[in-house]
């Protein structure tokens, strides 16, 4: 299991691309063994527990593109959850883009440290 670096809010953000760290973390954390790591119809999914969201990818073989746009979906459940669990639900357009960014990126980097840079 992977972790986020911290930010200012309450909750932390982990990833992982192993269903064995995934039920691990589960019997570690003593959380009943019933909740599906991927879903059978998804490629990634995100799971919330009380310390925070946990983004699970299941990619096998996919293109760069999908990946990254599936992880900015991900992002967007993982900070709701986040929004959610501190009260907040007025934050600006602008605050979300760069959750969702903060999330994505390090996510992508955490679980793929071998993503060569591109030019743009």
């Amino acid at each position: 299991m992977k972790w986020l670096p911290t930010t200012p809010f309450p909750k932390y953000i982990g990833c992982t691309k192993s269903e064995k760290e995934f039920k691990a973390f589960l019997k570690k954390n003593n959380i009943p063994d019933d909740t599906e790591w991927v879903g059978p119809l998804a490629f990634a999914s995100t799971h919330y527990f009380n310390h925070g969201p946990i983004i699970c990818v299941n990619t096998g073989k996919t293109n760069v593109a999908e990946l990254a746009g599936m992880l900015a979906h991900e992002a967007v459940h993982a900070w709701e959850f986040v929004k959610q669990s501190i009260g907040e639900s007025q934050v600006t357009d602008e605050l979300d883009a760069y959750m969702v960014q903060f999330i994505t990126s390090n996510v992508l980097r955490l679980l793929y440290p071998n993503l060569r840079k591109v030019k743009v």
